[in-house]
């Protein structure tokens, strides 16, 4: 796609420099793009035009007179995850500069070396790069989707009839068949929570993960997750309680609740040998619930914790898995405006706790 005129927000606050930026795209050249310059001097401005007026490209100095560093840009991509933004950093913030690429921005130019040159050909390539990106976001999206609608299709049917298998109303089968038939539909369980974490990713990371917010009843959310994994915790002998008040009502998106409760007692199970126990437990507290997941199990090192919540982080000595569930769960409760916090040491097992409102919030 080739750009005749492009509008590009600039945040700054240096008057010199914006007058210096002014005067470089106000000069032009044949083939030159035209470009029409919008300037505040604060971040709180920057998002609010970003929230009304539609722009190609941002420019964006990150210390401004309300933020600071690299949480400036974070707070940028938050509000507008398209488009491309290049950093102008100070004289010795190349290694700033670097990072905030790495954190998505599309380039950076250093002040000492802001030229008319320069800043064109920044614009220009930082808004080639958004392009080409985003086609191959829609590329790995529509290949993550049909690849895993076509693996969802067979392990859905494998784990209704392995289900139907295991009712003794459908009639009675040996022992030792119902347990391979029980490892069957559990191994199955697991496989669909690993797809739903990777379209949920790509979801994610395309910028196309919608939360949709609503009160559900999170007595009948946990009465669903115990009779879930009944089969998973009678094969691995591991005890698993649930218990939450009964009426209990919270606000969220269901569905994402829903796969926070399953990565967590997945993990948990994971982690619990045989005879262990996993107690999964709401209260009330104030105006929502206070939820704790809490195992027995091998327990995780400080080490270990500080990395916990990172994508695709795996423990120390951790074969299996993708590292993608904990990640998610404190993706989406922090949009249910949650904190996730952990209390854990070898050989002492495991105590999740987070909380979710009962009332609605201004999305």
């Amino acid at each position: 796609m080739e750009y005749a005129s492009v509008q590009v927000l600039l945040v700054e606050d240096s008057s010199v420099d914006v007058a210096l930026i002014r005067e470089y795209t106000r000069e032009r050249q044949d083939g030159d793009l035209v470009i029409n310059l919008d300037v505040v001097g604060t971040l709180a401005d920057a998002c609010e035009r970003l929230s009304v007026l539609l722009y190609h490209l941002v420019i964006l100095d990150l210390t401004l007179p309300d933020s600071d560093g690299l949480e400036t840009l974070s707070a940028i991509i938050e509000k507008a995850r398209k488009i491309p933004v290049v950093i102008l950093t100070g004289l010795d913030s190349k290694k700033t500069g670097i990072a905030a690429v790495q954190m998505g921005a599309q380039d950076f130019i250093t002040k000492s070396a802001l030229k008319r040159e320069t800043l064109i050909r920044s614009i220009r390539y930082a808004m080639e790069r958004s392009r080409l990106s985003e086609e191959m976001d829609v590329m790995r999206e529509d290949f993550v989707s049909t690849l895993t609608h076509d693996l969802k299709t067979p392990l859905t049917s494998i784990i209704g009839f392995t289900a139907l298998l295991g009712n003794p109303q459908f009639g009675g089968i040996s022992a030792e068949k119902l347990e391979f038939n029980n490892i069957i539909h559990h191994s199955s369980e697991v496989m669909l929570s690993i797809i739903e974490n990777i379209i949920t990713l790509s979801k994610l990371e395309a910028g196309h993960l919608k939360y949709h917010f609503a009160s559900f009843s999170l007595t009948s959310l946990f009465s669903e997750m115990e009779h879930t994994f009944s089969i998973a915790s009678g094969l691995g002998k591991v005890a698993l309680t649930f218990s939450c008040p009964r009426g209990a009502e919270v606000y969220g998106d269901s569905l994402r609740i829903r796969q926070v409760f399953q990565n967590l007692v997945l993990n948990a199970l994971h982690h619990t040998p045989p005879g262990g126990s996993i107690t999964v437990k709401a209260e009330r507290e104030g105006k929502g619930l206070a939820v704790e997941v809490a195992d027995t199990g091998k327990g995780i090192t400080v080490a270990d914790q500080q990395k916990l919540f990172q994508k695709f982080a795996q423990g120390s000595g951790e074969s299996r898995g993708m590292g993608l569930g904990l990640y998610l769960v404190d993706h989406i409760l922090r949009h249910h405006r949650s904190r996730i916090s952990i209390e854990s040491a070898p050989g002492a097992g495991t105590m999740v706790r987070f909380a979710l409102s009962a009332e609605a919030w201004n999305e």
